[in-house]
């Protein structure tokens, strides 16, 4: 009985936990992004909103892995940069041959 314990239900709760924590510092990042983009306006730089984002993450008094942190924000900006085009009408444009039309 604690070869199965040992061998496979704590594993199994190891990883639901890692995933689950992935999913929580994903969903700060989320949050972050989105009010970055919010908040930092005017003639800011994705550069100044990215810092932003970093200095959020800072303040909710945990150490995240930054290279980690940066994947996840690119991700979400280009999830967000893909919405947004989306949402864009699709301009179309006719071409009209003045010769036949004459």
């Amino acid at each position: 009985m604690g070869v199965i314990i040992t061998s496979f239900i704590i594993p199994y709760i190891r990883s639901k936990t890692i995933v689950e924590k992935q999913i929580k510092v994903q969903n700060l990042v989320d949050t972050a992004v989105f009010a970055a983009e919010k908040l930092v306006s005017g003639s800011s730089t994705g550069s100044e909103k990215k810092q932003f984002v970093l200095n959020f993450m800072k303040n909710q008094g945990k150490t995240f892995d930054l290279e980690i942190i940066d994947a996840m924000i690119e991700s979400t900006v280009e999830k967000l940069n893909l919405a947004q085009n989306k949402d864009k009408p699709k301009s179309t444009s006719v071409v009209v041959d003045k010769e036949k039309s004459a």
